[in-house]
């Protein structure tokens, strides 16, 4: 069987390609997702009851590569009304999270295990010290943060569960701005980008608690960029994508919708 990957072209500041990252492995863990409904449309005993429960609980890993949630995300009954914030909690994978069948969720042996993100492939472009191929790449991240995506903005809409019916929620991570180094809201020096990566002996690309100097910088402007590209809305046409007219902002402009 083939191999899945994603391949995720490289942009620096200037808005130039300089390489191809290609990720065989891309997960996170998600410890919960909470919903939340506009302020202004609690206003029934039910409606307020509901605010503080909307939620799923976790942990949840998230395999991108092999589209896979794991366990599967149960389907929960919603009050009408429109929904306007999404908090994702991510956290470390640790030893007692267990799977529906009372295994551990991640064996101690996986890389994910200890982390929130993990991600590994090969990169081909610039580095700092000159163009590599196939280069093994990987990075994590161990941190417990929570987030929020909000429908905040003039044109941004939120989310409107309608009662009766089947509404098919998708937060999209959108990877292909992960890695993006042109976006000033992540990156506001707009000094360091991809290219200027050190690679270790090996050559390999190893980004992770450790990493100092510019690759620690260009680790945090990726971190950014996670949490940037995160989005939410309604799968109106049934394709288990989230298309730009879908999302929390339908007027905006998401530049990389994938």
């Amino acid at each position: 069987m083939k191999q899945k990957r994603i391949g995720i072209a490289m942009t620096i500041t200037i808005g130039v390609t300089i390489g191809t990252l290609t990720l065989t492995d891309a997960r996170i863990n998600l410890g919960e997702v909470e919903l939340e409904q506009d302020d202004d449309e609690i206003d029934t005993d039910d409606e307020t009851a509901q605010s503080t429960e909307i939620e799923f609980e976790g942990p949840f890993v998230v395999d991108f590569v092999q589209e896979t949630v794991t366990p599967a995300l149960p389907r929960i009954e919603m009050l009408s009304g429109t929904y306007d914030n999404i908090k994702l909690q991510l956290d470390k994978v640790e030893a007692d999270d267990l799977d529906s069948a009372g295994e551990p969720l991640v064996a101690d042996t996986d890389p994910l295990f200890g982390n929130s993100i993990y991600l590994a492939g090969t990169y081909t472009g610039t580095t700092a010290g000159g163009d590599v191929t196939d280069t093994p790449f990987s990075l994590s991240f161990d941190f417990d943060e929570e987030f929020e995506l909000s429908a905040l903005g003039n044109t941004a809409a939120g989310l409107f569960v309608e009662d009766g019916q089947l509404n098919p929620i998708i937060i999209a991570f959108r990877m292909a701005q992960w890695f993006v180094f042109d976006n000033l809201e992540t990156n506001s020096d707009g000094l360091i980008d991809f290219g200027d990566l050190v690679t270790d002996a090996g050559p390999v690309i190893v980004l992770d608690e450790t990493t100092v100097g510019d690759n620690a910088t260009i680790r945090e402007i990726i971190k950014n960029n996670i949490e940037e590209s995160a989005d939410y809305g309604e799968d109106e046409d049934g394709s288990g994508e989230l298309e730009s007219d879908e999302d929390d902002d339908p007027d905006g402009e998401d530049g990389n919708d994938t």
